[in-house]
């Protein structure tokens, strides 16, 4: 995976329930670009952290999953 499909997927993989170790394990265990990722998901307001610290997928985060789904 290269570029934006990363991040994508990453975002796909929150929706779904998956937590930060679940996603870093898929990515061999690159926990740093895992990171990179979420940052970059966080600063455009595609996911957030919940009241219990945990990542979710904001509203502007399903449009975009939908519209890399078709």
């Amino acid at each position: 995976m290269r570029g934006l499909k990363q991040a994508l997927y990453i975002l796909h993989r929150l929706e779904e329930g998956q937590d930060n170790d679940q996603i870093i394990q898929e990515f061999d265990g690159d926990s740093q670009l895992v990171q990179f990722w979420t940052n970059f998901l966080v600063h455009n307001h595609w996911i957030k952290n919940n009241e219990l610290g945990e990542m979710t997928v904001t509203g502007k985060g399903r449009l975009w999953i939908r519209k890399y789904e078709n």
